[in-house]
């Protein structure tokens, strides 16, 4: 068995809620990708639990 490391540039979602949560659900259709992992780059505790919020809420409105 070979291996090999090759360098790869990571994919970033960003945007609205609304566009983040397409984004997911493309992804989720073409490669049945069943969960996803979120890092948000704010430090500040408050804006990093408020991204969080936005995308809970939009996730709620759109299965609405």
């Amino acid at each position: 068995i070979q291996y090999r490391i090759e360098e790869q540039t990571p994919l970033l979602i960003q945007g609205s809620p609304e566009t983040v949560h397409a984004t997911f659900h493309r992804l989720h259709t073409a490669y049945g990708v069943e969960e996803f992992i979120i890092d948000c780059p704010a430090t500040a505790p408050a804006q990093r639990l408020q991204t969080i919020e936005l995308l809970g809420r939009a996730r709620a409105s759109l299965a609405a």
